[in-house]
């Protein structure tokens, strides 16, 4: 389906999604160079952020509309996160009634941050950040509350002795107790929260791959990524990244529950997000557009879509929203892929009927 590219912004950044992310009922995506797009369940755009602080350049509106993250915070707003550190803050659209088309929505706040980190979560109505990727710095940061009428997010380093962290996710209350955890070269790491603060490690567990994603499932923790040895590689050197595989950790321990491998290269890369669970099914988007599922007590992953593309498709994000799977690639063109929930529930028909 088209994403809905249209913009005031005209520049030459080569036609992709970069970011998708489920937001309760509704979601959100970004046409990267071009806009930010809140819709509902079923896709169908609700509001529209197409402007750019840098209407008369070219390349920095591109980093401007390149977006890392899309975060909903404690309190409700939404917190949208680009390359040049920039993060602008965003009433909820409604996701009924008549859609809001066009470049018309208004930004509630702006703030400066710290550039070019790729992983962000939320800690209550903090945010949790990688370090910037082209300094390699380790740890991560753990920022004030995010709030309007302010013109800078401050931050503190925490988890210094993790080193370079590509992957993060978080499961926190209103208040900012809960967990963090931290994925790496090699190494899983979960944090206790308490109250927007990063306390001591619960536990740390080994994996033989360069961790991309982390997802949590119930009581459990999916970590998955490319073969090891990735870490360093350019953020244009996306189909060096191959192999890896995944592995489900026990939240309490860090145990190893379940392992296997993909039966076919994802579609890795610098922010991207191949690989989510769906109905407790992990499932994964390969390099030319082909999803996979590990049926549950396999080795390996199996192939469930064709390719879409007889070349490859660049970086991938995906997100579950509502009732499918939806990705789209960073160059790709302007376009969402969509593989319906019950065409993976028949590869475990047993399972309960959740939502990842």
């Amino acid at each position: 389906m088209d994403s809905h590219p249209q913009s005031r912004v005209v520049n030459a950044q080569p036609a992709g999604i970069g970011r998708i992310v489920s937001l309760g009922r509704g979601c959100a995506w970004s046409n990267l160079g071009r806009n930010v797009v809140f819709a509902d369940a079923s896709l169908r755009p609700m509001a529209v952020f197409g402007d750019t602080v840098f209407p008369d350049d070219d390349e920095a509106s591109q980093f401007d509309l390149d977006i890392h993250a899309i975060i909903a915070l404690a309190r409700g707003q939404i917190a949208v996160l680009n390359h040049l550190g920039l993060v602008r803050l965003f009433e909820p659209p409604p996701v009924s009634g008549p859609p809001a088309l066009g470049p018309g929505c208004e930004e509630a706040g702006r703030l400066d941050f710290v550039p070019d980190v790729e992983r962000a979560v939320a800690l209550g109505d903090r945010l949790v950040t990688s370090r910037p990727r082209g300094q390699r710095l380790a740890g991560v940061l753990v920022t004030q509350p995010v709030e309007t009428g302010r013109e800078r997010i401050d931050a503190d380093t925490a988890h210094e002795s993790f080193g370079f962290v590509s992957a993060l996710a978080a499961e926190t209350a209103p208040d900012g107790t809960g967990w963090v955890a931290l994925g790496g070269e090699g190494r899983v790491r979960l944090v206790e929260a308490d109250h927007g603060h990063l306390g001591a490690v619960r536990w740390e567990a080994p994996v033989d791959f360069l961790t991309g994603v982390l997802v949590a499932w119930g009581s459990t923790l999916w970590a998955a990524g490319s073969a090891s040895g990735g870490a360093g590689l350019d953020d244009y050197d996306w189909e060096r990244l191959g192999g890896g595989g995944l592995v489900q950790l026990g939240l309490d321990s860090g145990a190893v529950l379940a392992s296997a491998r993909f039966g076919a290269d994802l579609a890795w890369g610098s922010g991207g997000v191949p690989m989510v669970v769906a109905d407790g099914l992990p499932c994964g988007v390969g390099r030319r557009g082909d999803v996979h599922v590990l049926p549950p007590g396999e080795p390996v992953t199996t192939r469930l879509t064709g390719p879409l593309a007889s070349d490859p498709l660049g970086i991938a994000h995906a997100a579950v929203v509502g009732d499918q799977l939806v990705f789209g690639f960073n160059r790709g063109g302007y376009r969402l892929h969509r593989v319906g929930l019950g065409s993976i529930r028949r590869i475990s028909p047993s399972l309960p009927d959740r939502r990842a």
